[in-house]
């Protein structure tokens, strides 16, 4: 994985120049999410959660993360010319 990521990187960011604030709004984002993630983990593993608590938390996690990635997206949509760009 680390060498797709490594090109997605290097066509994206560096010969089609689209802006960094893309990648590191991923990141971030995905940091959140195995953040989410591993705190469901603790709390099951201590005993306060429950198999069902358990799975609505990681639903939520999941649904709080797709909605991020969706208005970000809706954002730098409205705010970065990729047609500019990509030319």
């Amino acid at each position: 994985m680390i060498p797709v990521g490594l090109w997605v990187i290097y066509v994206c960011f560096i010969k089609n120049k689209h802006p960094w604030k893309i990648l590191f709004t991923n990141l971030g984002i995905g940091i959140l999410y195995m953040a989410l993630i591993l705190v469901d983990q603790r709390f099951a593993n201590s005993g306060a959660f429950g198999n069902a608590m358990q799975a609505i938390w990681m639903a939520g996690a999941a649904i709080v993360t797709i909605g991020l990635y969706y208005f970000t997206g809706k954002r730098f949509n409205e705010t970065i010319d990729f047609e500019k760009i990509n030319q």
